[in-house]
């Protein structure tokens, strides 16, 4: 998959299309890698999405964006043990005509998680591209055993005072005091899942798991979320929660056939 061009780079026509073969979309922005006969534009960071040249041949592209998650609450022994940060939300859309225009996009940063014992764990910040806003996942609470939720599904509830629930997912309600799993998407090729939530804190012999697609794990001390997923922190159990991740966009198209 090689390498094409970095966020703000020039022509995003590449190496084993060169001389002709190119019939694509001419864009710019993000970091640019080639897949077969698509062009992957993958924005970790804000940037712009410019479009320099339309395509008669290859007309449209595919976009994909995640909101930031939200950051773990922090637990203290025999209180409150610190629940799980949510995912942010995905919107997405497929088949859109490539217009020449710059189109700015937005990504979201991770919401912080709890510095301290009973505290609670920081909302994520939104995404946006092309008018549409990803939205983050919540904070969570700094004294309640449920886990964080997003737009969509919420987050998990414990049945004891000594755990805590997990964070939603992007595809699915937290379970428990485990993390709700992402949402699938192979649009890069790579992460086909994006936006797990994060576990929520227990005893230390029982980690409770982020879930799929980035969430952070439970086990004693939280972990942050997996960088640019979206995803939620995990919870502490005596100690502050991790740190929610960075939302992330792909943009991808036909270059040639």
């Amino acid at each position: 998959m090689p390498l094409l061009t970095t966020r703000g780079g020039g022509s995003a026509r590449g190496f084993g299309l060169q001389g002709g073969g190119f019939k694509g979309i001419v864009a710019t922005g993000g970091t640019i890698t080639e897949q077969g006969n698509f062009y992957l534009h993958t924005f970790n960071g804000s940037d712009t999405f410019q479009i320099t040249k339309a395509s008669a041949i290859y007309p449209t592209y595919d976009w994909f964006i995640i909101g930031a998650g939200s950051g773990g609450a922090g637990g203290q022994l025999h209180q409150h043990p610190g629940s799980g940060g949510a995912a942010g939300y995905i919107e997405e859309a497929n088949g859109v005509t490539g217009n020449v225009g710059s189109f700015p996009v937005v990504i979201g940063s991770g919401g912080a998680g709890a510095i301290s014992q009973q505290v609670g764990g920081g909302a994520g910040n939104a995404s946006t591209i092309f008018g549409n806003s990803a939205n983050p996942g919540n904070s969570v609470g700094g004294v309640a055993r449920v886990g964080g939720s997003n737009d969509v599904y919420n987050g998990g509830t414990s049945n004891n005072r000594q755990t805590a629930g997990g964070g939603a997912g992007a595809g699915q309600n937290g379970s428990g005091t485990e993390g709700g799993n992402g949402y699938p998407n192979s649009i890069d090729g790579t992460n086909n899942v994006h936006g797990g939530g994060g576990g929520g804190a227990d005893s230390p012999s029982h980690p409770n798991s982020g879930g799929t697609g980035g969430g952070g794990n439970f086990a004693f001390g939280p972990s942050p979320a997996t960088q640019n997923r979206g995803s939620g922190g995990g919870g502490g159990f005596i100690n502050g929660g991790g740190t929610g991740s960075d939302g992330v966009c792909f943009i991808k198209y036909q270059v040639a056939g």
